[in-house]
């Protein structure tokens, strides 16, 4: 039936590995999972994760051997279990953001839509979405400041006045405008976004717009500095930087925004998402004790999950060992067919038809049986309940079976 895996990057690996999986052109690594329309696989990319979910259908699977050393690899209940706290919010930077569980939604969705579905993706997203919106809804784990555009503007408002702040978010994406938005919402009515290739949408306020290219010569107006885009090299730089005074400066991309030497420069105040993990670990407060309520919601759903995953695997490999019978039964009829006409004696060719019909079926069985038992000793006396003693005793298991 196959087991899912996951092949990822996430904050918590660092950006140096991340640069060293964005060498690798976009196209091949999309396309590497093979023609969307024969290849089910859900891709979900945020700005903290870039995550392939797709059913490895053996050990020696090696579809994807290019990313390995690229990325990290998890299989079978480490992936689930991976999946899950996402969905729930407790792999996320800022704990319990209600944004991902969305992003989750739309990366199953848009797997749906491509009309290529695996049954075991299907079970196993749809369990990992329901759970998340049931932490959500039993638990305080979302309460409060928990994106991370609303813990980074909790963290500014600790060292400057948000009536005095100058903002300057560059990066016209999802984070850039809840930035744009967090940041009005403290109190900060200066603020201007600069755009690279799209033009802002869903801004709730009025904001100034500038384009990429004027960047070095705005920069050093503005006080506080929130970078959130997608560009895989530097955009500011220590000469965009007057030095005369302090200057907040927020990254939170992946890879960094901000070049290395900015972090040093007289009178700027550098962060990153490093910063925010320390920051939230700090002010857990009230949160621990949802957390582990959420895990438990968590680990209770995922036990669930996985007996119907069992299940599923049991039925399917009835199914095959069914099929399988029938088409035995099946050769070996036209076997039987063929000796009639040879005008042999009727009773010894059915006896050896049935003979013939009887080993090749039993021997797989036989043959895992002995291998369960010796390494199993106590898996004989389950098998003591599953032994006919009559030919009645089997018709009759047969026929509740149907």
């Amino acid at each position: 039936m196959g087991t899912l895996c996951m092949m990822g990057w996430t904050y918590r690996m660092g950006a140096a590995t991340l640069e060293e999986f964005l060498k690798v052109p976009e196209p091949e690594w999309v396309s590497s999972f093979g023609d969307a329309s024969e290849e089910p696989f859900v891709f979900l990319s945020t700005c903290n994760r870039i995550e392939f979910y797709f059913v490895c259908k053996g050990s020696d699977d090696s579809r994807f051997s290019f990313l390995d050393g690229k990325l990290r690899k998890l299989t079978g209940m480490e992936a689930i279990d991976h999946l899950f706290r996402v969905a729930c919010g407790l792999d996320s930077l800022s704990v319990g953001e209600g944004e991902v569980l969305g992003q989750v939604k739309r990366a199953f969705g848009d797997y749906l839509k491509r009309g290529v579905k695996d049954h075991i993706l299907n079970e196993i997203f749809n369990a990992a979405i329901r759970t998340g919106k049931a932490v959500r809804e039993r638990t305080r784990i979302s309460a409060g400041k928990v994106s991370v555009p609303s813990v980074f503007t909790e963290m500014l408002k600790s060292h400057i006045d948000m009536a005095d702040a100058k903002v300057l978010v560059i990066g016209s994406g999802r984070m850039g405008m809840g930035f744009v938005r967090q940041m009005s919402q403290a109190g900060a009515s200066d603020i201007a976004i600069v755009y690279r290739s799209t033009r802002p949408t869903g801004s709730v306020i009025n904001v100034e717009e500038h384009h990429i290219s004027e960047l070095p010569s705005i920069l050093k107006d503005y006080n506080v500095i929130i970078a959130a885009t997608t560009s895989k090299d530097p955009i500011i730089f220590p000469e965009m930087f007057d030095g005369s005074k302090r200057t907040y400066v927020v990254d939170v991309s992946n890879p960094a925004n901000v070049h290395q030497s900015v972090k040093s420069l007289k009178n700027v105040v550098y962060m990153d998402l490093s910063d925010l993990e320390a920051y939230v670990s700090d002010h857990l407060g009230e949160r621990s004790k949802s957390i582990k309520a959420a895990e438990r919601i968590m680990i209770s759903e995922e036990n669930k999950l996985s007996r119907r995953l069992q299940n599923m695997e049991v039925e399917e490999f009835l199914r095959e060992f069914y099929t399988a019978a029938r088409e035995l039964a099946d050769r070996e009829r036209e076997k039987f067919k063929k000796e009639i006409g040879k005008k042999s004696d009727m009773d010894t060719l059915i006896s050896r038809m049935l003979d013939s019909y009887t080993k090749k079926l039993m021997h797989p069985v036989t043959r895992a049986i002995r291998e369960i038992v010796s390494s199993e000793p106590g898996f004989i006396e389950k098998l003591k309940d599953l032994r006919p003693r009559t030919f009645s005793d089997l018709e009759k298991s047969s026929s509740q079976d149907r």
